[in-house]
């Protein structure tokens, strides 16, 4: 199994991933075939990638005429060169044209709310101005629309504890490890819109606060 991750601006919960998976001696690393990032400044990722053996790629959009297609065109071109199975993103880019369509199931995008709650940009302050007691983060499948595609799996994180982004984000990283160990084992497939995960547990309180 291969995967490619894209992304975008700081890339910090790959690079905390990445630490993660390094200093726990991980043998999930082994599973990135590469990394490709549209922040053609970032030279820690570029540094970190070295370290650990991934292969790191810079893609300059920023001439791009039509970004989101030429990006994923580009991505597109660089799965099927080196033969990845599975893309994971956290890109400012909207996935469009022949990879959206080959790769149906094989996108996942980290998303900082409970969906189909607060899609799109600024989640998180959407729902702090909303006072949701609930905040989140969920990893789906990505389809053509914006944050529509089958939801694989959430984090919850209670509004009351909220002190900064990292608070919510960071949860996500051991989403990403999670996840990998899944597709590994071939637990994870779609069925009617709908993930089912072999062995996985759904207990969830029915109450919140709890029913004292």
């Amino acid at each position: 199994m291969k995967i490619c991750f894209y992304v975008s601006r700081n890339a910090t919960r790959l690079k905390k991933f990445l630490s993660y998976s390094e200093e726990n001696k991980s043998h999930l690393l082994e599973y990135v075939d590469c990394i490709v990032t549209d922040n053609i400044n970032d030279l820690e990722l570029k540094n970190i990638c070295s370290t650990i053996g991934v292969d790191c790629f810079f893609l300059d959009n920023s001439t791009f005429k039509k970004k989101n297609i030429m990006s994923s065109d580009y991505i597109y071109k660089l799965m099927n060169e080196r033969s990845v199975d599975y893309l994971f993103i956290y890109c400012d880019v909207i996935l469009k044209g022949d990879l959206i369509r080959s790769f149906k199931n094989k996108i996942i995008n980290f998303h900082p709310s409970l969906l189909p709650a607060y899609k799109g940009l600024m989640a998180i302050d959407q729902a702090l101005d909303d006072g949701a007691l609930l905040l989140g983060n969920s990893a789906h499948f990505v389809n053509a629309g914006i944050d529509t595609g089958p939801v694989i799996m959430q984090s919850i994180f209670h509004s009351e504890n909220y002190r900064d982004y990292n608070d919510v984000l960071d949860m996500q990283i051991l989403m990403i490890v999670q996840i990998i160990i899944w597709l590994r084992d071939s637990k994870i497939w779609v069925e009617n819109g709908r993930v089912s995960i072999k062995g996985a547990t759904y207990n969830v309180g029915s109450f919140m606060p709890n029913i004292e």
